[in-house]
């Protein structure tokens, strides 16, 4: 009878302490996208990254052209040797 009395008192023990691990949790929604948009950190970022795709934009546009231009001479070149 006594161990019986001792398993219960485990017993309870246990699910008390359960019962006080899970009501410290704390469960919310945050909305991240919100909370970005309004620091001034991210303003600037923003900026500052729209301006170098813009730059690096330029850069390809720039490269394809001197591209297609030396294709096209290379193409001019090939016709003659044929």
């Amino acid at each position: 009878m006594r161990k019986l009395i001792n398993v219960f008192f485990v017993a309870a023990g246990l699910l008390f302490t359960a019962n006080m691990a899970s009501a410290q949790q704390k469960l919310g929604h945050i909305n991240s996208e919100e909370v970005f948009a309004n620091l001034p950190e991210a303003k600037t970022a923003q900026t500052t990254l729209e301006t170098l795709g813009k730059q690096k934009q330029a850069d390809i546009d720039a490269m394809i052209k001197r591209i297609s231009k030396q294709n096209g001479c290379c193409r001019s070149e090939t016709k003659n040797f044929k």
